[in-house]
């Protein structure tokens, strides 16, 4: 008569099935990392090429600026067209700092869905338990 050992069978089986959830636990994280890796290369690009346009955008106004001062000096515009190319002018001069703030943020992003953050801070991950992070004799 054969004995079964329904007990330890049991065990076995679920044993592997919690062996399955973890390895699928396991991608998913994976997939979820790649996930964020990629949106954040995505998110960088996308802010490099803003900071880019907003640049040129600034450069251009200032070019019309400086045309429409030179045509006011000549007597053929009025100091309200110098003031609206002006306002235009801060306009793009603000775009073009939302634009640099945005890369920085995506650039942090980036730093922290690569998991480089602390080594771009020069931060001893051993250290942050005692609260001694960040600090250095250049008086950080």
């Amino acid at each position: 008569i054969p004995i079964k050992n329904r007990g330890a069978q049991a065990d076995n089986a679920r044993a592997n099935l919690e062996e399955r959830q973890s390895e699928i636990a396991l991608q998913n994280t994976r997939n979820q990392i790649a996930l964020e890796v990629r949106n954040a290369v995505i998110l960088l690009m996308q802010a490099k090429s803003q900071v880019a346009a907003a640049a040129k955008a600034v450069q251009f106004e200032r070019q019309t600026l400086d045309a429409e001062q030179k045509k006011l000096a000549a007597g053929t515009s009025t100091p309200y067209s110098v003031i609206l190319v002006q306002r235009d002018l801060l306009a793009a001069e603000l775009a073009e700092v939302q634009a640099r703030a945005l890369y920085a943020k995506a650039r942090v992003e980036m730093d922290r869905s690569t998991g480089v953050m602390l080594e771009k801070n020069h931060i001893d991950p051993a250290e942050v338990p005692r609260g001694a992070f960040g600090q250095s004799s250049s008086g950080q």
